[in-house]
């Protein structure tokens, strides 16, 4: 399934946001999972490592990816177990569902990897997937430790991987 690459520039969020939710709601039962205020900041403090996938003019996929900050305790984890931070943080990922189990997330790790490995030396996210966790354990993503937040409440499993 050959996939067409929009790669999303600071403002683009207005534009494409009615994609972004459509493929929320279609994907996960819920456009709640990742609010709309909140898609307005993913994309314009990571315009570098957002793109949105299309296939036959259809929007089937996005993800956004941000350098990892200086502070929290995931990175206080993360160097404990991998050394100092020299990192792309994967924040959101999604496919739409009439697409999933057709390779289109396979193309997205691919693209986001070949990015993450040409600047930074690891990748890291958070997942609760099952269907997300099989993907990434194939590219070879390590299990760091389980996170539970509180508001509201989830529990997800934070994942590292080395890229240099």
């Amino acid at each position: 399934m050959k996939l067409t690459i929009k790669r999303l520039k600071r403002g683009d969020w207005k534009r494409y946001r009615k994609r972004l939710i459509n493929i929320e709601i279609n994907s996960f039962g819920s456009k709640d999972r990742t609010p709309l205020k909140f898609f307005k900041e993913l994309i314009d403090d990571c315009e570098p490592y957002s793109a949105i996938f299309y296939y036959k003019g259809k929007t089937v996929g996005y993800y956004v990816a941000n350098v990892l900050e200086d502070s929290g305790e995931d990175l206080k984890v993360y160097d404990k177990h991998f050394g100092k931070h020299d990192s792309i943080y994967l924040l959101v990922i999604g496919v739409h569902k009439d697409y999933q189990h057709c390779g289109i997330g396979t193309q997205m790790m691919n693209d986001i990897l070949n990015i993450a490995s040409s600047r930074y030396k690891r990748i890291s996210l958070h997942t609760k997937n099952p269907n997300f966790k099989k993907l990434i354990h194939k590219y070879g993503f390590k299990f760091v430790r389980h996170n539970i937040w509180t508001k509201p409440r989830r529990v997800m499993d934070y994942y590292v991987k080395r890229l240099k």
